[in-house]
């Protein structure tokens, strides 16, 4: 599948075994709003720390709804501390945009013209019902924390993930 194997070449410079977040946003971004995130985005990796010791960090926005973070904890863990940086980070950019990160209200799908789409987890079996989301609709998996999962398991089938049960 095209979408899955793009997925393949995010973070080409980054081990498998780099750490990632993800952070889905409540709604799409705005092209202007991909630009500001990108540049603070960038600018926060550049100088993101763990204990004085500089990170190998990267960032991606993908599909207008997620931000991922990626780190290369093979030159240096990041700590509980580095983390919480990237949190508050993240709350900064919430707070500049008007997008909530940590909305964990949202399913996000691809839909029939693989664009990506956020249903209300309260409307789940609506979707179900009017064929919005079918076993093989393709589901954005943010659990993952490492990058070789993201490349194959980010996106997964409905009747692979916790949707199985509606199956």
């Amino acid at each position: 599948m095209l979408v899955q194997e793009s997925i393949k070449f995010v973070f080409p410079e980054m081990p498998e075994t780099s750490k990632i977040w993800i952070y889905q946003a409540n709604r799409p971004m705005t092209d202007e709003e991909v630009v500001l995130i990108s540049k603070k985005a960038s600018d926060f990796t550049l100088g993101w720390e763990s204990h004085g010791s500089k990170l190998k960090a990267d960032f991606t926005v993908l599909y207008t709804f997620f931000i991922v973070f990626s780190v290369d904890e093979n030159q240096h863990e990041a700590s509980g501390c580095s983390i919480d940086k990237s949190v508050h980070f993240v709350k900064e950019l919430e707070v500049l945009t008007g997008i909530r990160f940590f909305d964990r209200t949202n399913i996000a799908y691809l839909n029939n013209d693989n664009s990506p789409y956020l249903t209300p987890l309260s409307n789940i079996k609506t979707a179900l019902e009017l064929g919005y989301i079918n076993n093989k609709t393709l589901i954005f998996n943010n659990l993952i924390d490492d990058l070789g999962k993201f490349r194959t398991d980010w996106l997964i089938p409905a009747d692979s993930s916790w949707l199985s049960r509606f199956f």
